[in-house]
């Protein structure tokens, strides 16, 4: 149950979250158009950029919970016979924040974790895990680059696409 928004019955999951799985999907969506444009037409850092929060959003939306919010009532409608009856709001939220992909891999259930890896190493020939971790810095890189030790170079480009790309499929 969340912290953030205490609910009285059990929370119940879907996995994938579909609220924060349509979010990570915009971004995948972004990352495709923008992997289109010729190199040398500006748009690399909003590529990169997309890939990663997609990326962040995926291993999200894997981890994910369903809150319910009790929405103010309004007392010019209130009627006494069906006081009991109150609206809510659905949401989702993160199992975790931030922006660690080696730590939001973790928050997933162990099963969908193997399934991961397992379709992960079939499609690509390489370690999810471990990719994760060369493209950790990617999100925050791309965001703030003019800062000293953000070097793009340091982020592996063709992974950033695949491990996106794949977690969108």
């Amino acid at each position: 149950m969340s912290a953030k928004h205490s609910q009285e019955w059990e929370s119940r999951r879907e996995i994938p979250n579909p609220q924060i799985k349509d979010a990570a999907d915009q971004y995948e969506q972004a990352r495709s158009i923008l992997s289109e444009y010729p190199p040398g037409t500006g748009v690399l850092l909003p590529l990169m950029n997309a890939a990663a929060m997609a990326i962040e959003l995926y291993l999200k939306c894997l981890a994910g919970e369903v809150v319910h919010v009790v929405e103010a009532e309004d007392p010019s409608t209130s009627m006494p016979e069906i006081d009991e009856i109150k609206s809510e709001k659905v949401y989702a939220q993160a199992s975790m924040g931030g922006h660690n992909f080696q730590k939001l891999l973790a928050a997933i259930d162990k099963d969908i974790r193997f399934l991961l890896d397992t379709n992960y190493a079939d499609e690509t020939g390489s370690q999810l895990k471990r990719d994760l971790m060369t493209v950790e810095k990617a999100l925050v890189m791309t965001r703030y680059p003019f800062e000293p030790n953000m070097d793009l170079e340091r982020i592996d480009f063709k992974t950033l696409m695949m491990v996106s790309k794949f977690l969108g499929s």
